[in-house]
């Protein structure tokens, strides 16, 4: 895998239930392509700060730069986060809606997302 800088503006998270929410900045993600036209999985590894978690019905939203297409994402995955995931785009940014299947991601821990 190939890793790009800076690719992705912000991370951010917010909780359902709460409405609370939190960003991240995410300056490293590993994609399978990097060529322009591509379609490539990526994977976006981050850790949570000590006070802050996601719940299993929580919402993981990526917010791209200006000038990515983002019609062809269909599928989320996290090799750190238990659980399904839907997924909605808009404009620039895309939404991971945990399905209450998995358990909640406690504060400090590091997790990632593949999409």
């Amino acid at each position: 895998m190939k890793r790009i800088l800076g690719v992705l503006a912000a991370l951010a998270f917010s909780s359902i239930l709460s409405g609370s929410a939190f960003a991240i900045s995410v300056g490293t993600i590993n994609l399978s392509s990097s060529k322009a036209g591509d379609n490539a999985i990526y994977t976006v590894p981050f850790t949570l700060a000590a006070t802050d978690s996601i719940p299993s019905d929580g919402k993981i939203v990526v917010t791209f730069d200006a000038g990515f297409t983002l019609t062809s994402i269909s599928v989320a995955s996290s090799s750190t986060i238990d659980g399904g995931f839907g997924i909605s785009v808009s404009g620039n940014s895309v939404t991971f809606a945990r399905d209450s299947t998995g358990s909640t991601v406690s504060g400090g821990a590091s997790v990632d997302i593949s999409f």
